[in-house]
């Protein structure tokens, strides 16, 4: 319980997730036992975010600041555009409808050095300005704040979890001319925090997979939008959102087990009971455009996730969770995450878990209780 605390305290104070009324501030296989699975009865779920989501962009200047690097109809493609859009990739990972219209530029009073310790009020002024240009931002039911990065330390992107206003600060690297833009990524994470989102994180455990001394990494989850990465949400927290039935979870403590693909909408959800977590399976073979795909992880990529009940939440969000390193020997490579055909670790409670095989699409899994 001390530990989930920990946890949970660490994301609430995380400077880029933040409560909508507070002031913004920007993760040796054996003979198997006899299979013992529990179906996850019905659980009532948190009401779900309404199924559609319309965000209204404003693109701003600082007064000491004039620079406009990108047109209104580029901004747009990050958000409307084909896959790698903030919409699509909403559309992808829970079903939700996300559109968005552009609006700006915007010259605000706010200075650059002001930036920090403004946030609600540049947004304010730049509502005001947009209202005075006759936007009817009553029509939205999200807003982003959007201008590019400058030099200034605590002017960076953020998200009130859950809430409506996020804000973008866009390197300039975002190449309008090649259409290259590795930061298409922070105006999906900082949705995500409107939605109740925290940052997808990891545990790097010295040399093992699990331990009972294993160090955060805030933004550790690179299979995760809201870890470092452009990843497809997590079955965690598709979970949260309602996007897979309850009645697919699947609590496991003495079975072999065949994990389907995440991007498979019949896929088990099968979690492991850790404490008052749990450690939740995920079969990330398949990568979509994403995941630098189309193709599959060489060997198939099985994650391990631990964190709370999908149905917990704290202050109307929900807490994140920890990808665990199935290969602790390797480098720290995003691709070396996935426990390797074989393998096998033991978690402090005693738990032995073996990825027996992978045949392409599916791994067959192994979970061994004392």
């Amino acid at each position: 319980m001390a530990r989930r605390t920990l946890i949970l305290a660490l994301l609430l104070l995380s400077p880029a997730c933040i409560p909508a009324d507070a002031a913004p501030r920007c993760g040796v296989p054996h003979k198997p036992p006899c299979p013992t699975t529990t179906p996850r009865p019905t659980t009532t779920l948190p009401t779900p975010p309404a199924p559609s989501k319309r965000i209204a962009v404003l693109l701003i200047n600082f007064a000491d600041d004039l620079r406009q690097p990108w047109t209104p109809a580029f901004i747009d493609s990050l958000y409307d555009g084909p896959p790698t859009s903030v919409s699509d990739f909403y559309n992808r990972s829970i079903g939700l409808t996300v559109s968005a219209d552009v609006f700006g530029w915007f010259t605000i009073a706010t200075t650059t050095a002001q930036c920090p310790s403004s946030q609600n009020a540049l947004s304010d002024q730049a509502d005001a300005a947009a209202i005075a240009a006759g936007v009817d931002l009553s029509l939205y039911t999200n807003r982003q704040y959007f201008w590019p990065a400058n030099a200034v330390s605590g002017c960076r992107s953020g998200g009130q979890q859950p809430g409506t206003r996020s804000w973008v600060a866009m390197p300039t690297s975002c190449n309008q001319a090649t259409g290259i833009c590795a930061a298409r990524t922070i105006p999906a994470h900082e949705f995500g925090h409107n939605l109740g989102y925290a940052h997808a994180s990891a545990w790097n455990c010295a040399g093992v997979v699990l331990s009972t001394s294993c160090v955060h990494s805030e933004y550790g989850d690179s299979f995760d939008v809201m870890g470092s990465g452009y990843g497809l949400l997590s079955n965690l927290n598709r979970l949260r959102f309602g996007a897979i039935p309850s009645t697919q979870v699947v609590d496991v403590t003495n079975a072999t087990i065949t994990v389907t693909p995440l991007n498979n909408p019949t896929s088990l959800v099968y979690r492991i009971p850790y404490g008052s977590d749990f450690i939740y399976i995920e079969n990330r073979a398949e990568r979509t455009v994403y995941e630098n795909g189309p193709g599959t992880w060489n060997g198939g990529m099985l994650l391990f996730r631990v964190g709370p009940d999908y149905t917990v939440q704290t202050l109307g969000a929900w807490p994140g969770s920890h990808l665990l390193d199935g290969s602790p020997e390797s480098n720290t490579n995003p691709g070396a995450r996935g426990l390797p055909v074989g393998a096998s670790f033991t978690t402090p409670t005693g738990v032995t878990i073996t990825n027996l095989s992978f045949d392409g699409v599916n791994n067959t899994v192994q979970v061994a209780s004392p």
